[in-house]
């Protein structure tokens, strides 16, 4: 009896026995488990660490303060017309701002940059212009050193305000009035109650879209193309190949 007593005691220690060793096995198996996802997680939180630094330092390089407005537009060119000399008169549609400055290109190349007064004027003589007449020329202002205005685009006269080039002509086969995606040339206008719109190689009137405020223009032949929005005018050297947007 006492055998048989003694031999279940010591089968009860032996499960008993097995079930810690299982316990501690589980232990053991959670403990490693648990390990390796802490690290995994530690690992990706210290690579979200390393990537939100790195943001923040190519943000700082890359965005500096005054980015987004060098992306804007800068004061746009009211008037720009010529007289003998030749002497070119610029007038900014923004009152004369601190810092503003009237910009020059003759062929695409940068001449120079002049203040602009306290009436918003600029007057280039003609020593500018020396040896570029029938040259293109690009005017844009801008202020406090912020983004370029849109470009105000015209040609060199000669000596005593008249131009020297004859006027391009429609391509044959093409009508006046385009869709934009085709159009060489759009004329974009300040506002819906502009005057009246003219090609310079036609007499009659750009056709109207989008509440008038721009026109789609017609392919040139190569020679001086012209715009005219009221007593305005810009002209430009005109090609087939030649696509470019008129601002006034």
């Amino acid at each position: 009896m006492m055998e048989a007593r003694g031999e279940q005691g010591r089968r009860r220690l032996e499960y008993k026995g097995f079930i810690l060793i299982e316990i501690m096995v589980a232990l053991v198996l959670a403990a490693v488990i648990l390990t390796s996802l802490a690290n995994d997680a530690q690992r990706a939180r210290d690579a979200a660490a390393r990537v939100r630094s790195r943001a923040t330092v190519l943000s700082e390089i890359a965005t500096p303060h005054d980015a987004a407005a060098a992306w804007e537009w800068g004061p746009s060119i009211a008037q720009a017309s010529w007289g003998a000399g030749p002497t070119l008169s610029v007038v900014t549609r923004w009152t004369a701002a601190k810092g503003m400055v009237i910009g020059i290109w003759i062929s695409g190349w940068p001449v120079a940059e002049w203040p602009v007064d306290s009436g918003r004027c600029l007057h280039v003589g003609p020593a500018v212009w020396s040896g570029s007449a029938n040259e293109e020329i690009t005017i844009r202002a801008r202020a406090d050193k912020g983004g370029w205005g849109p470009p105000w685009r015209s040609v060199v006269p000669d000596a005593y305000g008249n131009e020297c080039a004859a006027v391009a002509a429609p391509a044959s086969g093409t009508s006046a009035a385009r869709g934009f995606d085709d159009a060489p040339v759009v004329t974009h206008l300040p506002c819906s109650s502009c005057p009246i719109v003219l090609g310079a190689w036609s007499g009659v009137p750009l056709s109207e879209s989008f509440l008038g405020l721009v026109f789609p223009g017609p392919v040139l032949g190569k020679g001086l193309g012209g715009i005219e929005c009221g007593e305005e005018v810009q002209n430009w050297w005109a090609s087939q190949g030649r696509r470019l947007d008129v601002y006034f």
